[in-house]
């Protein structure tokens, strides 16, 4: 037995105590047939009114961050095992908090082995010959409704999460690599079926970008994801600063919200292990103020003219908190906001658009960091 297979059964072993349960999608699939395992808490019994669900990244096996992280530290930093404990120890977790770690890097069924296995995994099978060829894949090798990252994603969505929502239920969306890539895909697509639950977007080494994967020019309209993603969206990138530093001229014009630095300086598959507790606390001020937003803030110099009109323009809102922005600095007036005619308890967001007069260097103090504004402040 390989040390990544005993590894995959300790975290397995470790997780269950932590509280969490395997379930197999698709829903009803025995054992012995095609079938991919997520791993779930406080899923049975009535509707939580809190529920994070986690995308990993495609190259990563269920619970498991990075190997890399593992050998380096310890299993409990490297793994879901730490984070798990984090968000199910807490007072009232169980009867509030549902946590559902979805699996994007288990996606291919082995036959042989009646299990389901990520790329690697599959590819290191043992081979008749030291010459023989990787076996292909074939129609057996896939998973009803769960082909791939995009197909496992909306599954999740609409069969594990969705079922277990009531009307108040607010739901938090952790995205990693490519993982995120899939959740910012099928919220974009389905935005007017999520928009009523959704809560924070907290992503780790995001792999989207505001060009192809966004319309920024949505970014006027209060109800687009565009909108709700640049007012209630995070992304943790490689960076040698300390843990929640802002990154300026590398977040919003690349991934449509604010980034931030994991603390990570080198390796991609590490951020997520060292972002984490920056990522729960922020979406636990989300959860607990609806009014709270993120301060965008854009290096002057990397604005074009109608990303600055569309900026002067800008309204953001969620469901529950309506948030609206007329940045300092750009065309609209910086002595005071407009008000903008709306529904009660109407917040507001201001987007911070900073001159470049140091060299490239910005000097926006607390650059980042959310404003909570009632109505006309």
């Amino acid at each position: 037995m390989t040390s990544t297979v005993c590894i995959r059964d300790i975290v397995r072993v470790r997780l269950q105590e932590a509280g969490l349960e395997t379930l197999r999608l698709p829903l009803g699939a025995a054992p012995c047939e095609p079938n991919v395992p997520i791993l779930t808490s406080n899923l049975k019994g009535p509707p939580r009114r809190r529920v994070i669900v986690v995308f990993g990244s495609t190259q990563s096996d269920l619970g498991i961050w990075g190997f890399r992280s593992i050998h380096d530290t310890s299993i409990k930093n490297g793994s879901a095992v730490e984070f798990t404990q984090a968000v199910l120890g807490k007072p009232g977790a169980a009867k509030d908090t549902a946590l559902i770690l979805a699996n994007t890097g288990q996606l291919n069924w082995f036959c042989k082995g009646q299990r389901a296995l990520s790329n690697r995994s599959l590819a290191a099978q043992p081979r008749p010959f030291a010459i023989s060829e990787q076996a292909s894949g074939s129609w057996r090798n896939t998973i009803p409704g769960n082909a791939n990252c995009q197909e496992h994603v909306k599954y999740v969505f609409e069969n594990v999460v969705k079922p277990h929502l009531a009307s108040t239920s607010r739901v938090d969306v952790i995205g990693v690599s490519e993982g995120g890539l899939a959740a910012i895909e099928y919220l974009r697509d389905n935005w007017d079926l999520w928009r009523a639950y959704l809560s924070g977007v907290a992503l780790a080494d995001p792999t989207h970008t505001a060009l192809n994967d966004l319309d920024m020019s949505q970014l006027v309209d209060k109800d687009s994801f565009s909108a709700f993603l640049s007012s209630r969206g995070r992304a943790y990138i490689a960076s040698s600063d300390p843990l929640g530093t802002p990154q300026p001229g590398s977040g919003y014009r690349t991934y449509g919200c604010n980034c931030y630095s994991s603390g990570e300086p080198l390796n991609n598959d590490c951020i997520m292990p060292a972002a984490w507790i920056d990522m729960l606390v922020w979406l636990d001020t989300l959860q607990e103020n609806r009014f709270y937003a993120e301060n965008v803030t854009i290096l002057a110099d990397d604005m074009d003219e109608d990303t600055l009109r569309q900026l002067d323009e800008m309204v953001v809102e969620d469901e529950a908190a309506r948030h609206v922005s007329s940045p300092p600095g750009s065309r609209a007036e910086t002595e005071e906001d407009s008000d903008i005619e709306g529904p009660p308890n109407r917040g507001r967001m201001r987007a911070k658009v900073e001159a470049n007069d140091n060299g490239g260097e910005e000097g926006a103090e607390g650059m980042g960091n959310a404003q909570m504004k009632e109505d006309g402040s």
